[in-house]
């Protein structure tokens, strides 16, 4: 019997007498259980203490615009001497497209089709699904998150489990910059983190970030704003681009007269976004050298990742709505953790967001049953599980219908009125419309998803159509 059972054997039979005798005490009640929450989280076997956890979105970062995944610019520097540190997963999926579900099943380990937490109402992660932040908050830890993004608000119930969660977003002028003006609120979280670590780090935490800055619209503060803009841009369209602020790019998806985009300027577009994903590297490296000033970082998992990426052109879309194809799906996954992960070390067989939420537990030593589709990540190559396949959902969008409707009024938006779920096998991908259209696209041939052949391999068709159904039949998306 392990030291941490005989003090809960122990303790049990006194506790009903200590609440009832210090009823009109209550900061020794208050002290006693934070003493009972310190020893919970405590290792008293003889291994290391349980370690801190940072996890960091990139919001709306794709993998295949980072250096440290091949990308011919040096847009992350910071990232990519993380990851000689640690281990990098070359092919991790998000199961879907925007901030929503794709947060939700970061925090659950489920699905989109089971937690249900879609563009759909009610569009919140109901109480009865539980987060990884939950689970490490009954384990002892401390849990606080640091947010950019508005849909993660506590209306969403995307902040079960934090004890303390900042909505930096609130600050935000009316143009979306922060409070100071510099970006989007990259620096004022990293204050606040440091503001934080410097006041509550006497037991383990599992602290969230989300940072905000390559949403649209792109402009980066300088020097990041002219780091990758090419010699012969035309300066009026480098401003116009950084001005492009959300629905403008409906009007494009929507080939609305007057909202068409040349070649130039997604050249430009893509300058842009480029010095965001490097302005927010260099604030990634900010963070990850105050954790190590502080003594936290080598007894910290630090994870990497994004929610989703971003359409800067691909498939003539924007932004980040109504497709999955992989310029959504592919995210970037860095994983740092000294005393359990290969350092230096690369993954190249698929992994997903969803196997993050038991990779945590695992890594922090807490038994816990993980979600069903869900598997622990492998910490080097040579550790890799077989293949296996992987889905994506977006649920019919009905709140981005509402704006297009709004915004231009008596364009034709009917072939964007459905659901998709997508399934990948590692080689093949079909994706799957609920109104009849399907895609199909031979990822080691075509990795850009350009030439659709469906029509060519009606037995490949038919064979991920009967996994998708399969799929969708377990607990269908309501």
């Amino acid at each position: 019997m392990s030291v941490r059972t005989v003090i809960e054997v122990l303790l049990n039979p006194f506790l009903a007498r200590l609440i009832r005798s210090n009823q009109r005490h209550p900061l020794v009640l208050a002290a006693f259980f934070g003493l009972l929450a310190l020893l919970a989280a405590c290792d008293f076997s003889g291994a290391r203490p349980r370690p801190n956890v940072l996890l960091i979105v990139l919001d709306t970062v794709r993998a295949d615009h980072l250096s440290t995944y091949g990308y011919s610019k040096n847009t992350t520097p910071n990232l990519t001497a993380l990851a000689g540190e640690g281990v990098v997963y070359e092919r991790c999926l998000s199961p879907g497209s925007w901030t929503l579900p794709s947060h939700a099943s970061l925090f659950t380990g489920l699905y989109p089709r089971d937690h249900k937490t879609t563009c759909e109402l009610p569009r919140v992660l109901r109480r009865k699904y539980r987060t990884i932040a939950e689970v490490l908050a009954e384990n002892g830890y401390a849990t606080v998150g640091f947010s950019n993004n508005a849909w993660l608000n506590a209306a969403t119930g995307l902040q079960q489990g934090f004890a303390n969660f900042f909505d930096i977003w609130r600050e935000r002028r009316p143009d979306g910059r922060s409070a100071d003006g510099i970006d989007e609120g990259a620096a004022t979280t990293n204050e606040r983190i440091f503001r934080w670590l410097d006041h509550d780090t006497n037991r383990p935490f599992f602290m969230f970030v989300n940072y905000f800055e390559p949403h649209l619209p792109y402009r980066p503060p300088p020097p990041f704003d002219s780091k990758f803009v090419d010699a012969n841009f035309d300066p009026i369209m480098v401003a116009e681009a950084r001005g492009w602020f959300h629905p403008r790019e409906l009007g494009y998806v929507l080939k609305v007269p007057g909202m068409e985009v040349t070649d130039s300027e997604f050249e430009v577009m893509h300058s842009q976004y480029d010095g965001e994903v490097a302005y927010l590297d260099a604030r990634l490296g900010e963070l990850i050298e105050g954790f190590r000033e502080r003594g936290l970082l080598d007894n910290t998992v630090v994870i990497i990742t994004s929610d989703h990426g971003e359409h800067l052109g691909d498939h003539e879309m924007m932004d980040h709505k109504m497709t999955l194809y992989d310029a959504l799906l592919h995210v970037p996954l860095v994983i740092r953790y000294p005393p359990a992960v290969h350092q230096g070390s690369r993954v190249s067989a698929p992994v997903q967001l969803i196997d993050i939420f038991p990779t945590i537990l695992d890594l922090c030593g807490i038994d816990e049953d993980q979600p069903e589709d869900s598997r622990l990540l492998p910490p080097s190559p040579q550790q890799a599980p077989p293949p296996r396949l992987s889905f994506a959902e977006f649920g019919r969008p009905t709140v981005f219908l509402e704006v297009m409707l709004k915004q231009y009024p008596g364009v034709e938006y009917s072939q964007f009125d459905r659901s998709l779920v997508a399934v990948n096998d590692g080689r093949y991908k079909l994706i799957s419309g609920s109104d009849g259209r399907s895609e199909l696209y031979d990822l080691h041939r075509d990795p850009g998803e350009r030439n659709d052949i469906a029509s060519e391999n009606p037995d490949v068709v038919a064979d991920l159509t009967n996994r998708l159904t399969d799929f969708q039949a377990k607990t269908p998306m309501q």
